[in-house]
């Protein structure tokens, strides 16, 4: 059975408020009468990034928050007050940046990198993460966040094993899918997404809508943010 939040508190991790301060305020936000706790992006960002949602390596927890042994910790404390936690994710890009060895490697080698195919570029007009006509999908007009191909199976393995090991474990009870209005295909990236989990999964997403636009009946999520 789904779980289905009652009220969410968002929790902004960054190397000033790391998954152990957040451990310390659990308690407080049980009092509260929250449910879930909302987190924002836990996965390797930029150095010093304030948000997570320039990620550089989608294959390991942000050192700067805390260890794994930190957020297991958090994870258990969570679970204890018989709260959950929401996970947020960032299938659409990533940091365009010599932080992110993925990026790096494109840019050094071009077409012949093993990544070349991670990044959704026009190789006529790549010019790097400079210039208005960078030759690469961007998020809006931010150079130096670089869309990537999630409708490539391998993409979205490279970029979505850690978070499923993570879910699998029962770390996480819901998505929230960031800015999936850039991707290519939105309804076959959650429908891979909820078969990937293995069950019926709790998903909002973070959709665009126009003043009379509503959200499609097909996406299996329970709404947006």
């Amino acid at each position: 059975m789904v779980r289905i939040p009652g009220a969410t508190y968002r929790l902004q991790f960054n190397s000033g408020f790391k998954f152990r301060d957040a451990e310390a305020v659990v308690p407080y936000l049980a009092g509260l009468g929250i449910t879930d706790v909302y987190a924002s992006p836990i996965l390797k960002a930029r150095k010093g990034s304030t948000h997570g949602y320039d990620v550089t390596d989608p294959t390991r927890l942000n050192p700067e928050l805390g260890t794994e042994e930190d957020f297991k910790s958090l994870v258990s404390v969570i679970k204890m007050h018989g709260m959950g936690l929401l996970l947020d994710i960032v299938p659409n890009h990533m940091a365009a940046s010599p932080e992110n060895p993925w990026w790096q490697s494109l840019t050094e080698q071009g077409q012949a990198s093993p990544y070349a195919d991670f990044f959704d570029t026009g190789w006529l007009d790549f010019r790097g993460s400079t210039g208005n006509q960078a030759g690469y999908r961007r998020f809006f007009d931010i150079g130096e966040m670089a869309g990537i191909r999630v409708e490539i199976p391998q993409v979205f393995e490279a970029t979505h094993s850690y978070i499923l090991r993570l879910i699998a474990e029962g770390a996480g009870n819901g998505l929230r899918i960031d800015h999936i209005d850039g991707l290519n295909d939105p309804l076959e990236y959650l429908e891979t997404l909820q078969q990937r989990i293995g069950s019926r999964f709790f998903v909002v997403v973070e959709k665009i809508l126009e003043t009379k636009e509503t959200l499609p009946d097909s996406w299996p999520v329970a709404g947006t943010t």
